[in-house]
């Protein structure tokens, strides 16, 4: 008997967490709808941009092979939200967190360049990545680090 009072105190409480959740995701859909319902087959584009410091600023794209602009009409369309609403935003979609890229973005009306992303010599790609790395870890995005290399989605 205890056991099944215990089952069922824990169930319980699982599904308010989720109901929790679901009305914060739903609020954010009112606000910001066109962060959900993209198409995520291909992965998504988390794209970051600050304009000060740690005043982190994200938006939500399908993922792109192709390089977008920095000045591209569709990152500058893009409303910001905090790192806990992309989470939730996130959350949204079943999709592995290793087909969510992470695209830094130099927004045209901030002078502000993150000293993460400032270096000397032939070290900017590590510094990316490093930048790169820091964001998922903000977002909760567990599956480790990402590799080395250049995305072809970066924007710039």
């Amino acid at each position: 008997m205890r056991k099944l009072i215990t089952f069922i105190l824990v169930l319980a409480a699982v599904l308010s967490l989720t109901s929790c959740m679901s009305k914060e995701a739903a609020e954010l859909k009112k606000q910001y709808p066109q962060y959900f319902g993209l198409d995520a087959s291909g992965g998504l584009d988390v794209v970051v941009w600050q304009m000060s410091q740690n005043s982190y600023s994200f938006g939500l794209l399908p993922h792109s092979e192709e390089k977008r602009d920095w000045l591209d009409e569709e990152l500058a369309e893009l409303k910001p939200v905090s790192a806990e609403q992309m989470k939730i935003i996130l959350s949204t979609y079943r999709i592995d967190s290793s087909k969510i890229d992470i695209c830094i973005w130099q927004n045209p009306i901030s002078s502000y360049i993150p000293e993460d992303l400032m270096g000397h010599g032939g070290d900017g790609p590590l510094l990316a990545m490093d930048y790169k790395n820091k964001i998922r870890r903000m977002l909760s995005l567990h599956d480790g680090d990402i590799p080395v290399h250049s995305s072809s989605s970066e924007a710039r």
